[in-house]
């Protein structure tokens, strides 16, 4: 298992079709947590391990500006450019059969 920096090759291992998974991943990088099949980890030297049970290798977001410039990349290719809790809270909202 090897730990990258390239983040569209990181994002092209996983399938993010389920917006619940979109979720899990946004929220694990967002508050360095477990979610789901993610979890995010801050290493010694201030830099962010994000890591899945669905990916072969490991992400390194090396830095806080890294870290938010891949956030904004979820929002961009998953949600529609939308914030991420706007777009997963119209998807949650559909679900229901009110």
């Amino acid at each position: 298992m090897a730990t990258i920096t390239d983040f569209q090759a990181w994002l092209d291992e996983i399938d993010l079709d389920n917006y619940d998974d979109v979720d899990s991943l946004y929220r694990s990088v967002k508050e360095n947590d477990n979610y789901g099949l993610f979890k995010t980890e801050v290493a010694s030297n201030g830099q962010y391990i994000v890591s899945s049970t669905i990916a072969t290798d490991k992400l390194r977001l090396a830095s806080d500006l890294a870290k938010d410039t891949f956030l904004r990349l979820i929002e961009k290719v998953f949600c529609n450019d939308e914030p991420e809790e706007t777009w997963y809270a119209f998807h949650k909202a559909m679900e229901k059969n009110d």
